[in-house]
């Protein structure tokens, strides 16, 4: 039998599970992995060896999907993720075109294994050191808008909650003047904004037309479903009950769970509405292909200034723009 089949990963005592498509050989020396094989815990490579091309070709052959790190790893992994970037985004000979690459697909291995298993430790591990990368890419803000220019067709949920994550911190930066400890949380919550998505049925979420009234409404069921798996593993900031339980209401009452309006709207909620819907706009969906951020910024400009107001709108626009 295959070790860790594909499908859900096994509650182990003492270990987290790592979805195998967040592994890096950067972020794997310095801690063990395991896997599971006949029911039997499985050392898969020490801590000073690298996964190398042979390791990889005997996951992908068995069709794994999951290793696993020790409790006290799993610090040690989010952190080396957030600190690669950090270091590849202060890299000055890079072109900002590179790096914005580089640094988008390093950061999505890291909330993919975060989404993929969320568990109280990766919950509260990832927020903690990958609410750096988001503040490093706001305090980075050349490379926000080049991250915008340069996404590509990606429809894995944790991409798009790293290009949320970027541009939504740029903007609570720069529209609401946060930074440090604050900055972060927000960072972390944006993170993790869509994450009651993993509730909503693959059929809906890979359907290739546009989704019927019905299905819509499994949909908007993830705003809630997303509060109450937080609340549940005790991983609820108020910075995520703004972003995530807020992040689908509009200005003009038009939006959902609560159809808040107006002032009801606290202003992190409105930042995570407007950094998801331009990350969608700019990103591949089965029934659509993607748009230009140009395109994007025009669509949301012509048809949504209603939903976020013109002074975010701008703050927004003035991010995308190349700096001289």
């Amino acid at each position: 039998m295959p070790p860790d089949p594909r499908g859900v990963p096994r509650v182990l005592e003492g270990l987290q599970p790592i979805a195998t498509g967040a592994l890096v050989e950067m972020t794997t020396r310095g801690f063990p992995l395991y896997h599971l094989l006949d029911n039997d815990i499985v050392l898969f490579c020490e801590a000073d060896e690298p996964l190398d091309a042979t390791r990889r070709q005997r996951l992908a052959v068995h069709d794994v999907e999951h290793l696993y790190v020790r409790d006290e790893d799993t610090a040690g992994f989010y952190g080396a993720v957030a600190s690669e970037v950090i270091s590849r985004l202060g890299q000055t000979a890079m072109l900002e075109g590179p790096k914005a690459e580089e640094t988008f697909e390093l950061a999505a291995w890291g909330v993919h294994h975060m989404l993929d298993s969320p568990t109280v430790q990766n919950l509260r591990h990832g927020c903690e050191s990958l609410g750096y990368v988001g503040e490093a890419f706001a305090l980075n803000a050349d490379i926000v808008g080049a991250l915008a220019r340069w996404v590509r067709s990606d429809p894995s949920q944790a991409a798009t909650a790293v290009a949320v994550a970027a541009v939504g911190t740029a903007v609570a930066k720069e529209h609401q003047g946060l930074e440090g400890q604050r900055l972060r949380a927000v960072s972390a919550a944006l993170l993790v904004h869509d994450i009651g998505m993993t509730t909503v049925p693959d059929r809906i979420l890979n359907k290739a037309a546009r989704l019927g009234a019905g299905e819509m409404q499994t949909v908007r069921l993830h705003v809630n479903a997303g509060l109450r798996l937080l609340r549940e593993l005790d991983c609820l900031t108020t910075e995520m009950e703004y972003v995530v339980g807020q992040h689908h209401e509009r200005l003009d009452g038009s939006g959902y769970p609560n159809r808040l309006r107006g002032r009801q709207i606290h202003p992190l909620g409105l930042i995570g509405g407007i950094s998801d819907t331009f990350a969608a706009l700019i990103s591949d969906r089965p029934y659509r292909p993607r748009n230009s951020p140009y395109e994007a910024l025009t669509l949301m400009r012509d048809q949504m200034l209603d939903w976020f107001g013109a002074d975010l709108f701008r703050c927004l626009v003035g991010l995308m723009t190349p700096r001289r």
